[in-house]
């Protein structure tokens, strides 16, 4: 495993992988949503919504209010996905993987190829996509609560939550509760392969649980804002 160190290494960072740390595993869940929303959520619950809905409107404030969070959640993700493997490569193990990768095929994880390079790249591209959606999602979350203080944890708690029904999911342990945990989990939104749940893949494999969650979340995310919006119109 000598050539895949660096891979190691970097998946040993990542939220819910190798590495069993609180603070890798819910810090993120708790700081990027934030760190992508709030400004959003303090210019509504703070009565200062109304001067930019006069200039232009409530659907051009939709489109900003979500791209620019998605954008700001998934760039974040790619600043620090990198920086990880700059300095992997200068002060622990170059980047160097070839063939099929032994640390992918020996490890827990769930993993998109065994080729070492394609599932490293592959797992940041969707890692970034997977951010934005999530904190989105938060935020559509966070347009029916009008409380700052209460929106803040709201990143945490919902990602938390989701792995404790997994619990409740699992009481019964089949092909079935185990694609169902998968799906249900948070985590495998933004950090997919990484948590494996009742010691097994996805029955579906990755590929296809990775693109139920995103489309899973998109219609929550339409829906929610959706509903929003029209409750705003009527004044509500």
């Amino acid at each position: 495993m000598n050539g895949d160190n660096a891979l190691y290494m970097f998946f040993y960072l990542q939220p819910f992988g190798l590495r069993d740390s609180l603070f890798i595993n819910f810090g993120s869940i708790a700081i990027v949503p934030i760190l992508s929303t709030y400004y959003f959520i303090h210019m509504k619950n703070n009565n200062e919504l109304i001067h930019l809905l006069q200039r232009i409107g409530y659907q051009k404030f939709i489109q900003r209010m979500v791209g620019k969070s998605f954008l700001i959640a998934s760039i974040f993700s790619l600043i620090v996905n990198i920086y990880q493997l700059i300095l992997i490569n200068w002060f622990y193990a170059p980047l160097s993987f070839s063939g099929k990768s032994q640390f992918l095929l020996t490890s827990k994880l769930i993993y998109f190829s065994s080729n070492g390079w394609v599932n490293l790249l592959t797992y940041i591209v969707l890692a970034a996509i997977g951010w934005g959606i999530y904190t989105v999602f938060i935020l559509a979350l966070g347009l029916f609560i009008r409380k700052n203080a209460l929106y803040v944890p709201l990143g945490i708690v919902f990602g938390l939550g989701t792995i404790l029904l997994d619990e409740v999911v699992l009481i019964s342990m089949n092909k079935g509760t185990i694609q169902f945990a998968n799906i249900l989990a948070a985590p495998n939104l933004f950090s997919p392969g990484q948590l494996v749940i009742g010691g097994q893949n996805p029955p579906l494999g990755l590929w296809a649980t990775y693109v139920i969650i995103v489309g899973i979340y998109a219609l929550l995310i339409f829906a929610l804002i959706k509903f929003w919006h029209k409750k705003q119109e009527r004044g509500a």
